[in-house]
């Protein structure tokens, strides 16, 4: 368990005392039957607005 601030891709959030769940991507590239590469990405957005650091808006 980590705790502190969280640095994203918007900026620090600072400390909330709430939990945190972050969806990660894990894209693995496989050469010759063997990893050759490794791409991450997580989903930073639903995180942040899940402990209401950002809202989510419609576009009108």
């Amino acid at each position: 368990m980590a705790v502190g601030p969280l640095a994203t891709s918007a900026g620090p959030l600072p400390p909330t005392g709430r939990p945190l769940d972050l969806r990660i991507i894990d894209i693995l590239t496989i050469t010759d039957g063997r990893i050759s590469n490794v791409w991450m990405t997580a989903d930073e957005l639903g995180a942040l607005n899940a402990l209401d650091a950002v809202t989510l808006t419609q576009p009108t």
